[in-house]
């Protein structure tokens, strides 16, 4: 136990944000976002919903918001490239490079039901939050079936207009950052 407490006094701030942007296998992401909506609800005195935040995980999949395909995903693959503070970036190679890690980050994830995210996998974003007619019947949005807090902060105003639907790499990393800060609150290692 000792030694276990030696490794974790030396990690930094640093490091916990570094840890987010790798690669994380979508179990581990799920577990990450489902404890941090537990913890949400457990800390929110106006919820008595707790039956919500103690769904089985196995009901619930991983949405890359923006998808891993969106190369091939013209609502996608015609955004610019963005760095961390929203400077284009001009190089397509490193702008390619850059997204596909932003993609597999914990600020471009959230939690929905298996059938909606099946429905909206690589959807643009305005879809994934709204709906989209399908060819017999209109499929559901994020906006219409999320019940976890995780997602339902990443839906914008119902009066945003369809062009200011932003999800992009800047979006990415600032999400990233308040889930790095709220995880450090949630179990506090570095003092």
């Amino acid at each position: 136990m000792f030694i276990i407490k030696n490794e974790i006094d030396q990690f930094t701030e640093k490091d916990i944000f570094v840890g987010l942007k790798r690669k994380k296998n979508n179990k581990l992401a799920k577990l990450i976002l489902f404890w941090i909506e537990l913890h949400r609800k457990s800390v929110n005195e106006k919820s008595d919903e707790t039956s919500v935040g103690l769904q089985s995980t196995k009901e619930m999949e991983l949405e890359h918001l923006m998808p891993q395909t969106w190369e091939t995903e013209p609502a996608w693959s015609d955004l610019p490239y963005l760095d961390e503070n929203g400077n284009k970036i001009t190089d397509p190679e490193e702008g390619k490079k850059h997204r596909k890690e932003v993609i597999l980050s914990l600020g471009n994830m959230t939690i929905l039901r298996k059938k909606l995210n099946s429905s909206i996998s690589n959807a643009s974003f305005f879809e994934k939050i709204n709906g989209k007619q399908g060819a017999k019947k209109r499929i559901e949005g994020i906006r219409d079936c999320a019940k976890f807090s995780i997602t339902t902060e990443i839906i914008p105003n119902e009066n945003t207009k369809k062009e200011d639907y932003l999800w992009n790499e800047k979006t990415i990393y600032e999400r990233e950052k308040k889930l790095g800060h709220e995880i450090l609150t949630i179990w506090p290692i570095i003092e």
